[in-house]
């Protein structure tokens, strides 16, 4: 299942996936159906931590987010997320 919400916790995406696909391989095709769906790109977009890749945080970015959060680092610093700790446990806590 993927599942996207704005700030508010409003469902904005929601997909039953065929099978059980990789976290890694749903971050994409959930991004963009949502950006698809509004006008405007979201300032920032926070992701479980499979979905953590340097790839991801490159991709949103070309695509207009500013900071492209994980729950977990994977290896990423919160400078590479576009945040500091104190917007990442902001982030991270909604």
């Amino acid at each position: 299942m993927s599942l996207a919400t704005e700030q508010h916790r409003l469902i904005t995406y929601f997909n039953i996936e065929d099978g059980n696909p990789a976290d890694a391989t749903l971050y994409r095709p959930v991004r963009d159906a949502c950006q698809a769906d509004y006008p405007s790109t979201p300032e920032s977009v926070v992701a479980d931590g499979g979905y953590a890749s340097h790839d991801h945080v490159r991709q949103a970015r070309q695509r207009g987010v500013k900071r492209a959060v994980f729950n977990q680092s994977s290896g990423l610093g919160l400078h590479e997320m576009g945040v500091k700790e104190k917007p990442f446990d902001t982030l991270h806590q909604n």
